[in-house]
């Protein structure tokens, strides 16, 4: 195999495991943005509401991420599910901050938590594609 048809082959793996993260995103998205709505109609706290739709939205995530996504040979293991845990909550964490600081900007909850939440899927993307590589080998380090 040459060094192009590589390339073009490598370039539609990534193609395809992005298109379907972006669809499983688009799911666990809504999901986060309608948890986000309910928990502040019970008036909830922004930050409370947003780490609480958040961290719901990434178990659903890993869970069909393991399962559709980066080959499908990813089974759901606790001690996985607890590591990609562990990454979303620093990823949480910065898209609270990025939540908080896009709403004092733009004094409009929606349109905040939108745009924070449009950033954060490129990032999330590098973390959940990089996991999910290294935890086919087991080897924990991120």
């Amino acid at each position: 195999m040459n060094f192009k048809q590589r390339i073009t082959d490598t370039l539609k793996i990534i193609s395809k495991d992005f298109y379907v993260y972006l669809i499983i995103g688009m799911c666990t998205f809504l999901i986060d943005y309608f948890l986000y709505l309910f928990f502040l109609d019970l008036n909830t706290g922004m930050n409370i509401a947003k780490a609480s739709s958040s961290l719901i939205a990434v178990v659903l995530n890993y869970i069909f991420n393991s399962r559709f996504n980066f080959g499908g040979k990813n089974t759901m293991k606790s001690g996985d599910l607890s590591i990609y845990v562990l990454i979303y909550c620093f990823l949480i964490l910065i898209h609270v901050i990025m939540n908080r600081e896009l709403y004092l900007i733009l004094q409009e909850e929606h349109i905040s938590v939108l745009l924070a939440m449009s950033v954060s899927v490129f990032i999330n993307y590098a973390c959940v594609k990089r996991f999910f590589s290294y935890t086919k080998n087991k080897n924990y380090v991120i």
